[in-house]
Formats: structure tokens, C-alpha cells, sequence
């Protein structure tokens, strides 16, 4: 897999007038991007299957929990 480094920092929003920055949850939109979301949709099925290799499924995506919640939330339906 080739990754555009620049993009993706582009993309997650790390450049500013003052320069370039990351951290953590930069970090992690950028691992949900590089994944993509049909693979975080299958970790999220496998584990809710409790199917063989739930548990790495798991530890993923408790690792990128704060941004995928923040993105279910913004996808919320507003009467919910």
C-alpha cells in the first residue's frame, strides 16, 4: 500500500499558518483513513460475532474509539 504522507496529513488537518503538528488523535484519524471503513465496519462486525479474531479486532478499534465515536456521533440522526 502506498501512502501519500502529505495528503493524509492534509487530510486530518495537521498544517497551519505556524507549521505542521500531530498527536494522538491526529494519529488515529489517520489510521481510521489508512484502514478505511469497510475494514473498521468488518472489525466491528467480527467482534460483535465474537468471531474467531474478535479479540485484535477489539484492541483496534479501542484504540481508535474517541475518533470513531466522534464520528458516529456527527453522523447521528438528529431526532435520536
Amino acid at each position: 500500500m502506498d501512502i501519500n504522507w502529505e495528503r493524509l496529513a492534509e487530510d486530518v488537518g495537521l498544517f497551519t499558518a505556524k507549521g505542521e503538528f500531530s498527536g494522538r488523535h491526529k494519529a488515529q484519524e489517520a489510521l481510521e483513513i489508512i484502514l478505511g471503513e469497510d475494514a473498521l465496519r468488518a472489525a466491528v462486525d467480527c467482534y460483535v460475532a465474537h468471531g474467531r479474531g474478535c479479540e485484535p479486532a477489539r484492541t483496534v478499534l479501542w484504540q481508535l474509539h474517541r475518533v470513531l465515536s466522534a464520528r458516529l456521533h456527527e453522523r447521528r440522526p438528529k431526532s435520536c
